[in-house]
Order: C-alpha cells, then sequence, then structure tokens
C-alpha cells in the first residue's frame, strides 16, 4: 500500500514489472499506461475486433494467453498479442491463428477468413467481388 501511495504522490515511478502485472489485469497495453492514449478505432479491423472480444470473453491476461500458447509450441508475447488486438500489426499467420482459437475458443476458419481478407490488398478483394 505505501509503494502504492508513493507512485500515487509521484515520490517514485514504478517498475516495468508492476506496469506489465497492471496492464494485464486490466488488459490493456503497456503503452496505454505509459502514455495514456485512448485506442484510436481506426486501427480496429473485423480480425483485432474478434481478437479483444474472444479475449474479453474468456476473462484470460494477456499473460495467461502467452502462457497456454507456449503450451501449444507457440511462442508469442503479451506486447504481441496486445498490438493483433488493438490492430496495430497485421494478423498473425495461420500456425498462431490456429492456436489462439484454440485458446480463446473461437471459429477457427472464421478467425482465419478475416486474418487473410486483411491481408490480401485491395485490388484483388474488388477483382474477386467482380467475379
Amino acid at each position: 500500500m505505501e509503494e502504492y501511495q508513493d507512485i500515487e504522490s509521484g515520490n517514485i515511478s514504478p517498475n516495468m514489472n508492476l506496469i506489465i502485472r497492471i496492464s494485464d489485469v486490466l488488459n490493456v497495453s503497456t503503452d496505454y499506461l505509459l502514455k495514456g492514449v485512448e485506442l484510436d478505432d481506426t486501427t480496429e479491423t473485423p480480425y483485432s475486433r474478434m481478437l479483444k472480444s474472444a479475449i474479453k470473453r474468456s476473462g484470460m491476461s494477456l499473460t495467461e494467453i502467452e502462457v497456454a500458447l507456449r503450451k501449444l509450441d507457440v511462442k508469442t508475447n503479451r506486447s504481441y498479442l496486445s498490438k493483433l488486438q488493438n490492430g496495430n500489426i497485421e494478423p498473425a499467420g495461420d500456425k498462431i491463428n490456429i492456436a489462439i482459437s484454440s485458446v480463446l475458443h473461437i471459429d477457427p476458419i472464421e478467425f482465419r477468413t478475416l486474418a487473410y481478407l486483411e491481408k490480401i490488398p485491395t485490388e484483388i478483394i474488388e477483382q474477386i467481388k467482380k467475379s
């Protein structure tokens, strides 16, 4: 409690381990905690929305998901998962998406389809629609 009061009053700065633990509990990125920047809705995609919703429904922290993925022989980290759910990077590949689907109990075909659609160039999607 004393440490929290010291941090709140500005007497000390929290260490990175504490920031990571807080971000896991709140299910937000460390960037959000450190910069105080709200998520820009323009970065969200159907893929990231599905992932974010599944993470929220699961009640798991990003660290817990990371550990579960490692048990499936998929090496990733909290930062990567945070970037995926916030739409800050392109969707993961098949191996990771299949593992995420398993851990979060979401439809792997739907999840992978959203990933593929996001990766396909717009002009190709338009051509497919015309066919």
